[in-house]
């Protein structure tokens, strides 16, 4: 392995213990962010010697978390990923996913489930409260993250 690919897996793998991923997923995550095209999952299985079931267990975190674009090309049933290189895109579109996954379902789910709770007793009131409140910052969270995408895109 070269020197430089070397030594941002070490740096990233230093990164993703702080942030609690696990040391397969950090060193797929930069070897990709280092790959200057698309690579096959059967390739980044042999240059990184996982197995091809590792490695794709780990690419739909990845996938989910909006950090890669997975395809495949005509004729062939080979996976390709790739990741975009432009930093600030990259967390943009992880920034997305999490408004789609994540903050567009509380949006939607919560508040029916506070509009059909049966408050019975003082806990049942404190956990009402406790999902209404979590409903609040859920909103603000998403209004930040969409000026945060927006300052970020501006800048393109």
């Amino acid at each position: 392995m070269e020197y430089i690919e070397q030594e941002f897996i070490n740096f990233y793998q230093r990164i993703a213990k702080n942030i609690g991923l696990d040391n397969i997923t950090s060193i797929l995550f930069a070897k990709l962010y280092l790959e200057p095209d698309e690579i096959s999952m059967e390739e980044l299985a042999s240059q990184t010697g996982f197995s091809l079931a590792s490695i794709s267990n780990k690419i739909k975190l990845l996938d989910a978390m909006g950090l890669i674009t997975k395809s495949t090309k005509p004729g062939s049933k080979k996976i390709y990923l790739f990741m975009e290189k432009n930093f600030k895109k990259l967390m943009i579109q992880h920034f997305r996913k999490k408004q789609e996954l994540i903050f567009k379902p509380a949006k939607e789910k919560i508040p029916e489930i506070i509009k059909n709770a049966k408050v019975k007793n003082k806990i049942e009131k404190q956990k009402l409260n406790i999902l209404k409140n979590y409903l609040t910052q859920i909103i603000e969270l998403e209004e930040n993250m969409k000026l945060m995408i927006e300052n970020l895109t501006d800048d393109n």
